[in-house]
């Protein structure tokens, strides 16, 4: 299975600006609405998939990315739970 993850943002500019940089990379990734089991300040997010949480963080830090939190997803029975990350 494919790791996936969730990256959240404070602002909805963060998260377009985050986007833009993904792109370029070319990467795994697509703009969500922030799933309703997180909290937080922006209605955005990104959905990564194939990436460790270290490599989210270090592409984050590389290319100047603010962002709010990284949340794991745990596929189980009943669907998913998003584990955050520290």
């Amino acid at each position: 299975m494919i790791l996936q993850a969730v990256l959240t943002f404070h602002s909805t500019h963060s998260a377009m600006a985050a986007e833009d940089t993904f792109k370029q990379l070319k990467l795994d990734f697509e703009l969500i609405p922030t799933p309703r089991q997180i909290s937080a300040e922006c209605g955005f997010a990104l959905l990564l998939r194939g990436l460790e949480i270290a490599e989210i963080s270090l592409i984050c830090q590389q290319n100047q990315i603010k962002y709010d939190s990284i949340y794991k997803i745990k596929f189980t029975d009943g669907g998913k739970e998003y584990e955050k990350s520290d």
